[in-house]
């Protein structure tokens, strides 16, 4: 027997948070629902919600939607031509995965829906290889060595469009705000990638280390760190690799990252003993949306994350808030929530 609810308030904001607006009336605020998860699956399978997704992935009109592997394979060769011309962000936004259509191709039953489980993690995982049409491999993280060394300048920097920089330059500005480093304070970058952020940190007097999966973008960070005389290293390995770090951080930060990680409990409770006493986690610029239609895995079907897994064989997971908060609680943290300039959410986590 499902219960009436007593406070409309919750569903009202459950209209907030998956659909993006205001209920129409208060008629509507009358949901029978069992438990919070049973008032989500009636939101998911709504009509009102398949419009409110269709209007977000399918704008102007102008989205394909892939279906099948030729279809995929077709859109890949497609942007891999454009792309020696210039990255087309437009062309693959154009695109989005039919889930429904892929999960029938894969024909393999989820042994369980528990997000915790081996099991549901074993899924996913299974699920981007089948999409990905290889074994998943950390070295397949990042860019190679030729990709990237036409880039070994001084100063050092990736080719991106002027709104990009702006808008990474106010991110990191805000992120300077908040944390306000000081110098001699450790700082580790989980993904380093390019090393913006390490020379960011290294100029504010910290001594910075990367550790970046991409055997290509550690050395590129290296060398910049080094023509710039920063003190830092940066080391190649996968993230759990951080347990090799003898290390303690008074500041761990992932910034676009936390996502590539198949075991996030298992990263979690790794890192709360590279921190040091009073050390933070921060988490910055992770696809965390309320909409999504699982607690995580692969729940993003758009056409440049499907291009990084099928092209590059990048692992693109996603979160929902109420999960990722979970997983933190469930590993010994506890937690802020900062709001940067433009609504971006960041993660501040340290030891209970």
């Amino acid at each position: 027997m499902k219960a009436r609810l007593d406070n409309r308030e919750v569903v009202r904001m459950a209209y907030r948070l998956i659909l993006g607006r205001e209920p129409e009336n208060d008629n509507v605020l009358d949901f029978e629902f069992s438990d919070f998860q049973d008032l989500r699956q009636q939101f998911m399978s709504s009509e009102e919600f398949k419009v409110v997704s269709n209007e977000f992935f399918n704008k102007q009109n102008a989205i394909k939607v892939i279906k099948n592997f030729e279809q995929f394979n077709d859109f890949v060769a497609k942007f891999q031509r454009r792309d020696f011309e210039g990255a087309d962000f437009d062309f693959l936004r154009s695109y989005v995965l039919d889930f429904n259509a892929f999960v029938k191709l894969f024909n393999t039953p989820r042994l369980s829906d528990d997000p915790f489980s081996d099991e549901y993690a074993q899924w996913e995982m299974l699920f981007f290889e089948f999409l990905s049409g290889r074994d998943y491999s950390f070295d397949s993280e990042g860019l190679n060595e030729s990709a990237i060394l036409p880039y070994m300048t001084s100063p050092p920097t990736f080719e991106m469009a002027l709104d990009t920089k702006i808008h990474l330059l106010k991110t990191h500005a805000d992120l300077l705000n908040i944390l306000r480093p000081t110098p001699e304070m450790s700082v580790l970058e989980m993904g380093s990638g390019g090393g913006s952020l390490l020379e960011l940190f290294g100029r504010c007097g910290c001594r910075v280390t990367g550790l970046d999966a991409s055997k290509g973008f550690a050395e590129y960070a290296k060398s910049r760190l080094n023509t710039q005389h920063i003190n830092g290293g940066v080391v190649h390995g996968s993230f759990y690799d951080v347990e090799k770090l003898n290390d303690k951080f008074d500041l761990i930060i992932f910034e676009s990252s936390f996502h590539h990680c198949c075991e996030p409990v298992r990263l979690l409770r790794i890192l709360r003993e590279k921190l040091s006493s009073n050390g933070k986690i921060i988490f910055v610029n992770e696809p965390m949306y309320s909409h999504y239609d699982r607690p995580w895995g692969i729940v993003r079907y758009d056409g440049e994350v499907m291009y990084q897994i099928r092209g590059v064989g990048w692992l693109e997971l996603a979160f929902r808030p109420d999960f990722f908060e979970e997983c933190l609680r469930l590993t010994g943290y506890k937690f802020v929530v900062h709001t940067l300039f433009d609504g971006m959410a960041v993660y501040e986590a340290s030891k209970q």
